[in-house]
């Protein structure tokens, strides 16, 4: 099978509709290959933005049930030294 780059043209507009997406920053190493029948293969490294990504997946989430999970947590983590302190007391004596 004889693989080659596609046109120069099409590499831009797949590289322009993905840095459209607010998520990405950059990309780089970029290669696309006609596969034929109409199929490109498209590799690339991305560059991602991590905090836009943290404020989508906030914007999906309710924050009442995350500052819940959080208190419950952060009483197990309360408990559980206590228990390790006083386990410790009474392993002493």
């Amino acid at each position: 099978m004889f693989e080659r780059s596609i046109h120069p043209n099409q590499i831009e507009a797949i590289n322009n509709d993905l840095e459209k997406d607010r998520m990405v920053r950059a990309l780089y190493d970029i290669k696309a290959t006609d596969m034929g029948s109409q199929s490109v293969m498209f590799k690339a490294e991305v560059d991602i933005d991590g905090r836009e990504i943290a404020r989508s997946y906030l914007a999906t989430v309710d924050l009442q049930v995350i500052l819940e999970v959080r208190k419950k947590r952060n009483e197990f983590v309360k408990n559980f030294f206590s228990f390790r302190k006083y386990e410790k007391l009474i392993q002493s004596n």
